[in-house]
């Protein structure tokens, strides 16, 4: 028991560098884009704005559930932070697809932009439905989407219905692959013609694979994961530097000036 805390307080730690970091790069990046007015930059502040505020819901949810040990009259916050952070958490999907799309195929934008937008709208309402209380006063008796805090908490995790776990998966893996499949195409596709962009999209992509990683091994919910937590942080940065590029990164890369 005393290990298990000690392993749940190394990862809250984690997660709340993560979340100053995400900050931190959302606040770094206002000024230039207040002197640019770039629609990417924009893009990417709201990506780790949005990042950074699914993090301190699911703390909020875990806080709720854990410390008040499933009182009753915490259930509903409880599940509404859990479902403010899987919203939210989206979003920072949402944002970091149509970043990628505006950083490799930007002519392709909108069409991609609308599918991932529609997808969205589906993951989104399925939780809207979820949240929806079911007032049978029966245990168990629950609502097509409805999940119990009661029969299904694990981890301090809270657990959805099956058909509803299937249709937010279903909608939102394709927002979260997107990204790294594309960085990845695109760095293949420009190496030979400017390999210094080649590289720069295969750092990003490299960086969205180690988040999603990061992201699935919560999912799987092993001890492990706590310290997978780092490749939040990890990838943070690293597309921070990507994005912002450095005079050392351009030299590494090789990057040339665009005059």
């Amino acid at each position: 028991m005393i290990l298990e805390d000690i392993l749940n307080l190394i990862g809250l730690i984690i997660v709340i560098i993560a979340i100053i970091i995400d900050y931190s790069i959302s606040l770094l990046l206002i000024k230039p884009y207040k002197r640019n007015k770039t629609r990417p930059t924009l893009i990417f502040i709201l990506h780790f704005i949005f990042a950074a505020t699914s993090m301190i819901f699911l703390i909020a949810e875990q806080g709720f559930l854990m410390y008040f040990n499933g009182a009753y009259e915490y259930w509903h916050i409880a599940k509404l932070t859990a479902d403010l952070a899987y919203i939210v958490s989206a979003g920072a999907a949402i944002t970091i697809a149509v970043f990628t799309f505006y950083m490799t195929f930007t002519k392709y934008k909108k069409v991609l932009t609308s599918i991932i937008l529609g997808l969205s709208c589906i993951y989104v309402g399925v939780l809207l439905i979820a949240y929806i209380p079911n007032y049978s006063g029966n245990i168990g008796e629950y609502s097509f989407f409805e999940y119990s805090f009661i029969e299904t908490i694990s981890g301090y995790e809270p657990k959805y219905s099956y058909i509803t776990n299937l249709i937010t998966m279903y909608t939102m893996i394709p927002i979260i692959i997107i990204g790294p499949i594309l960085f990845y195409y695109y760095s293949a596709k420009i190496w030979k013609s400017d390999s210094a962009k080649g590289k720069r999209s295969l750092f990003m992509a490299i960086a969205l694979t180690i988040v999603i990683i990061s992201y699935a091994f919560e999912l799987i919910e092993l001890q492990i994961s706590i310290f997978i937590r780092i490749g939040y942080i990890i990838y943070a940065i690293l597309m921070y530097i990507c994005f912002k590029m450095p005079e050392w990164f351009k030299k590494f890369i090789k990057w040339k000036s665009e005059d």
